[in-house]
């Protein structure tokens, strides 16, 4: 006689929410291999105000395979558009799901399994970088993004408590009650780089608690130019400053001297420098684009580093100028 194996799954199986915006070509890569994961009993994808076409070709998608369930709304970021979708879906669990990333088989039957220890469980996936076979110039930010995520993730796997404190989105998944609640607690959302890390300290705030299993993985189909490079930089230090000006009960306050605080002596000095005279940024940045032409890897990353800080100083200074203002107004 065979005895059937217990269905992993909580009762209801997992909606998959996605925002998307301006990734028509890449959307039939993403959902193929969710859509072959059984756990997956819909997929809510949200167009976030883009007119690129792919919210015709969800309408497609959806005609072939019920299951896919798309939904436009006005362009107003990623929280936003991830915060409807949540509202549309009608699984228990929500897997939480970046445009641009792959599924490995099984890994949303994954997330599924581990929610049927708790209610207030966070579970987070790894995502991993995708390379191309060798190494292009001016394609620093992957390299240096990798690096910093693995480091993360070495931390979150040393103390389970850090996780939500400094959180990656992208693969995540918890239950679609408290996704909700949690958004909803929101007055402003802390929109672009790291909102991931607002909703982390969201999730704190309302007593949830992080579960990190590398076994669950994604492959991030990663491309950002220089330009976007620093944008995000520039994004990273004024949204810094506001999440932890909004979260002082579970973030620790910081000021733009943490920009500062990150870098070893000489990049301190060299920080220093361009922030006095801003006409060096210029110089750095052609360095830059010469090391990676030359294929002068580690002096390419050192360069792209420091133009990081450059524009991550930039935009803290920018974000903590208007408390500075209303305090010498009292």
């Amino acid at each position: 006689m065979t005895v059937p194996r217990a269905d992993p799954r909580p009762a209801g199986g997992a909606s998959v929410v996605m925002a998307t915006y301006n990734r028509r070509d890449l959307l039939p890569e993403v959902l193929d291999p969710i859509l072959a994961d059984p756990a997956a009993t819909e997929v809510v994808v949200v167009v976030d105000g883009c007119d690129d076409g792919s919210f015709e070709l969800l309408g497609e998608i959806a005609s072939r395979d019920p299951r896919v369930r798309t939904h436009y709304v006005s362009n107003g970021g990623a929280a936003r558009a991830l915060l409807a979708g949540a509202r549309m879906a009608r699984g228990e669990v929500i897997v939480i799901l970046d445009d641009d990333e792959i599924v490995a088989p099984g890994a949303i039957t994954g997330h599924l399994r581990h929610h049927r220890a708790g209610d207030d469980l966070v579970v987070v996936g790894y995502v991993e970088m995708s390379f191309p076979p060798s190494r292009r110039p001016g394609d620093f930010s992957r390299y240096l993004y990798a690096r910093q995520y693995a480091r993360d993730c070495a931390a979150w796997e040393a103390d389970p408590s850090r996780i939500l404190s400094n959180l990656w989105g992208g693969f995540i998944s918890m239950r679609r009650s408290n996704y909700i609640q949690v958004m909803e607690s929101a007055h402003d959302f802390v929109d672009g780089y790291h909102y991931d890390l607002d909703f982390g300290a969201r999730c704190i705030e309302l007593g949830l608690q992080a579960r990190f299993d590398p076994s669950l993985r994604a492959l991030h189909l990663y491309e950002r130019g220089s330009a976007a490079y620093l944008r995000d930089a520039r994004g990273s230090g004024r949204n810094r400053i506001l999440i932890h000006r909004a979260h002082p009960a579970v973030l620790a306050p910081v000021d733009p001297t943490f920009v500062d605080r990150g870098l070893p002596p000489v990049g301190r000095a060299a920080l220093a420098a361009i922030m006095r005279l801003p006409f060096l940024f210029g110089a750095l940045r052609a360095a830059t684009v010469v090391a990676g032409q030359l294929h002068l890897w580690r002096i390419e990353d050192r360069g792209a580093g420091l133009m990081w800080a450059v524009e991550q100083k930039r935009g803290a200074l920018e974000a903590a100028a208007p408390a500075a203002a209303g305090t010498r107004g009292v």
